[in-house]
């Protein structure tokens, strides 16, 4: 199931349900699809990627958006992380039954989302 700061309607019932029977959640989509490393935002949508024909990374919607990723660098930047790594830490801090999967084709990614699990969040900012 995609779970992410921005994709969140499994919270309403599927996650409870899950806790509630002890079956664990595997997440796709935890960084929004790139939203949360600045994706469309600092960084320019090629054209040719599958992302331009997705609702949430249309122009309009996008300039909507913005205003979320720039609440998550603020946080980020509380917490000395990168957005990425507080993306992905605010999902590992659902529970030890949720586990994130982080697409990336880079290995400077995978060591920067391995360092999410170091990122350690109080309620306050799950919250928010």
């Amino acid at each position: 199931m995609e779970w992410s700061l921005w994709t969140r309607d499994i919270e309403s019932k599927i996650v409870s349900l899950c806790r509630e029977l002890g079956i664990g959640i595997v997440t796709y989509g935890p960084l929004g699809r790139g939203f949360f490393g600045g994706r469309g935002v600092v960084e320019e949508i090629k054209d040719n990627l599958y992302l331009t024909n997705q609702s949430r990374f249309s122009r309009d919607n996008m300039e909507k958006n913005k205003h979320l990723f720039f609440r998550l660098e603020n946080l980020a930047k509380k917490h000395k992380c990168t957005t990425t790594q507080l993306a992905l830490a605010w999902v590992l801090h659902q529970g030890d039954v949720v586990v994130p999967i982080p697409g990336t084709s880079k290995i400077k990614n995978l060591d920067s989302n391995i360092s999410a699990l170091q990122v350690k969040l109080l309620d306050e900012d799950i919250k928010s």
